[in-house]
């Protein structure tokens, strides 16, 4: 039986599925034949051929001369370090490609040229953290979020290092969650509360909107789905008129949500 999780495992570090069924199986087996090979990972013969042919090209197998011709397999351990290897090379190069393509061309900034409309924006909720981390770094001077869980908001999703930077150029950011007492205990949310620029509050009933407005001239907003509770979708606005509805309802629960003790 070929374990699944470090087929995806992998997978995930460049092989297709039938390379990393094949290479797997053959650590398993130690040593073998091609049909030894295709019989334990469950592919065609002829596939196994070609297959362990690619495998030698990647150096992960070895190909003993004999007759029939066997196989042997690098050790799993030596072969998720060498696909690894190959991965950060890979992702090197790319970013030495993307810098350069980048040079190369001038590409229009479409959000430049929407400044000063008034937009819509769907996020999906793929690209929500990337869309959030861009918006707080663009800040000046306020924050206003409601988020169901502060430890979600400050220390998840690589948004620490953004957060942090935002209170440390000065902007005041206020938080409605959830109570929550025990992640206030986080070593990130301690370091995030000494600041004096970051006030938290909480509520004492779900939260079904999060949301965060910006500067008091965008809001990035999410509502709970009623069927399966999530947030599948968020919208990014800069319309006067939602960002001041957004406005009075942040005030309001604000005025209502109550204090930590230990603040």
């Amino acid at each position: 039986m070929i374990d699944d999780e470090i087929i995806q495992l992998i997978e995930a570090l460049g092989l297709n599925y039938c390379e990393a069924k094949v290479y797997c199986a053959l650590v398993k087996l130690g040593e073998a034949s091609a049909k030894e090979i295709s019989q334990m990972a469950h592919v065609a013969r002829s596939d196994s051929y070609r297959l362990l042919t690619t495998l030698c090209k990647k150096g992960l197998v070895e190909k003993i001369i004999g007759t029939p011709n066997r196989f042997k397999a690098a050790p799993i351990q030596e072969g998720l370090q060498f696909l690894l290897e190959k991965s950060k090379q890979k992702n090197l190069e790319l970013q030495t490609k993307i810098k350069s393509v980048l040079n190369k061309n001038r590409f229009t900034n479409n959000e430049s040229l929407l400044k000063d409309e008034t937009n819509f924006i769907m996020v999906p909720e793929s690209a929500f953290v990337r869309k959030a981390k861009k918006v707080l770094d663009n800040n000046t001077s306020t924050v206003d979020i409601i988020a169901s869980r502060i430890g979600a908001t400050i220390a998840a999703f690589d948004m620490y290092e953004t957060f942090m930077k935002a209170l440390e150029r000065g902007v005041k950011i206020r938080i409605i969650n959830e109570e929550l007492e025990r992640e206030l205990k986080a070593p990130k949310i301690l370091q995030a509360l000494r600041s004096p620029n970051l006030k938290l509050k909480y509520v004492r009933y779900p939260l079904r909107v999060e949301l965060g407005i910006h500067d008091d001239k965008a809001v990035l907003a999410c509502c709970e789905t009623i069927k399966n509770k999530t947030f599948p979708c968020s919208i990014w606005t800069n319309n006067p008129c939602f960002v001041t509805v957004f406005r009075d309802y942040f005030e309001k629960i604000w005025k209502q949500a109550l204090e930590y003790k230990n603040q």
